[in-house]
């Protein structure tokens, strides 16, 4: 999980909040590399967060929210996490130009399905 610290001073004027770094460690996100995951017998190495909505009895019919993981780490990007979204966000790998990037999209399941591949932690 991906973890803030926040410190607070206080001042004439009031309490004051100060982001004071972030605790993160490469357990707390995901890859897509080493090894790459395979879905249909190709690659799925693009980073994705889903949110899933579930019928009655627990099957996912559809996505309210699949969008690009947020990279973490600098040239090179270390690991991927899933912080903007309904929780819970659920992680995927997915095979490159398959899905939408770089907006919110709902994909079908079925295309999900076909395309990508869900981790596990």
């Amino acid at each position: 999980m991906h973890v803030l610290r926040v410190l607070l001073a206080y001042s004439s004027v009031g309490a004051v909040a100060l982001l004071a770094g972030q605790e993160s460690a490469t357990e707390d996100g995901f890859r897509c590399t080493t090894p790459v995951p395979r879905v249909n017998g190709r690659e799925a190495s693009v980073p994705f967060c889903g949110h899933p909505k579930r019928a009655r009895g627990g099957i996912v019919i559809s996505f309210t929210h699949f969008a690009p993981a947020t990279p973490v780490g600098r040239s090179p990007v270390d690991h991927y996490v899933c912080i903007n979204g309904p929780k819970p966000l659920y992680l995927y790998c997915c095979i490159a130009g398959t899905i939408k990037q770089g907006a919110v999209s709902e994909p079908s399941v079925q295309q999900v399905n076909r395309d990508c591949h869900l981790m596990t932690k």
